[in-house]
Parts: structure tokens; C-alpha cells; sequence
């Protein structure tokens, strides 16, 4: 989603295993929403970036055996600029 909420067609969501660097590269539908399946466990760095907007990077993602994680994304307007969302750790059930 954009500052206001709204939602960001045609964004690339990228994410890549930390430990392997195996990659998978999605893009969002018109409703802002993506899907990645089949991802292998571990560590991940996923990053964002859209038309118009400052990249977002968040790392310490971590997954595991038959997960489903939801992860969502606010995009600052501006020129494209690597902007961490987060540094820490994140796990999910």
C-alpha cells in the first residue's frame, strides 16, 4: 500500500533465501496483492519496489515448513531508494 493506504498494482516483490540465494520475483495484482508459493524454508530478504516509489527491503524474515506468512508493505512516494523496513528478526506461526 501507498501512505494513504491505497493499494499498488504492478509492484515487484522479490524475495531471496538468505542462506542459498535462491530468488523468487512476483508481482502484485490490482488490488495490491501478491503471492509466493512454494517458497524453501529458512531465512529471507524481501524487497518491494514500484513505479514511483522508494524501495522497501525487510530482512530477519524467516520461514518455516508448510507456512503460510502474510506480509504487507508501505511504500513511501519519491525516486527509487532503498529504505529498510526492518532489521529484526521476524517469525511467524
Amino acid at each position: 500500500t501507498d501512505a494513504s493506504g491505497a493499494a499498488i498494482p504492478n509492484a515487484t516483490v522479490v524475495f531471496i533465501q538468505t542462506q542459498t540465494n535462491f530468488t523468487r520475483t512476483t508481482t502484485t495484482n490490482g488490488q495490491g496483492e501478491y503471492h509466493a508459493e512454494f517458497l524453501p524454508v529458512g531465512p529471507y530478504t524481501t524487497k518491494v519496489e514500484a513505479t514511483g516509489f522508494k524501495e522497501v527491503i525487510q530482512s530477519g524474515i524467516v520461514l518455516s515448513v508448510t507456512q503460510q506468512a502474510a506480509l504487507n508493505f508501505s511504500l513511501q512516494p519519491g525516486a527509487a531508494r532503498k529504505i529498510p523496513s526492518s532489521t529484526s528478526p521476524a517469525r511467524f506461526p
